[in-house]
């Protein structure tokens, strides 16, 4: 799988534009992404 480097903040938008498709979806204001410390994993990052 490739990997595309991407701005936390560009991720943060695209997060909430997915959220906001969803029924209920569109009262969600502001996501944050939070990078977590797992060193045996290359996906430590999460939504807070």
């Amino acid at each position: 799988m490739a990997r595309t480097a991407i701005l936390r903040k560009d991720l943060e938008l695209v997060a909430l534009q997915e959220i906001r498709s969803f029924p209920g979806g569109e009262h969600v204001v502001s996501v944050e992404i939070e990078c977590g410390a797992e060193e045996d994993s290359d996906m430590g990052w999460r939504l807070a």
